[in-house]
């Protein structure tokens, strides 16, 4: 998660609570959250096709890395 530094949030996720709602096999999360559907907002992300993206709130992150 380097890319949230930029923020002042930095560290690994060390508490499995939502916005995680499953984990995978291969370690990877799932999480919930709003979709994201401004497309000003979208013009700024490279999501892969096939893909999307959601809103997760600052707190629900800073709770995921325990901050």
């Amino acid at each position: 998660m380097s890319h949230l530094e930029q923020d002042g949030i930095s560290g690994e996720v060390v508490n499995l609570i939502p916005p995680i709602v499953h984990i995978l096999e291969n370690g990877n999360y799932i999480v919930s959250g709003v979709p994201v559907t401004d497309e000003a907002a979208l013009e700024h992300m490279d999501i892969p096709d096939g893909e999307t993206c959601v809103e997760v709130s600052r707190s629900a992150v800073l709770a995921l890395v325990g901050s």
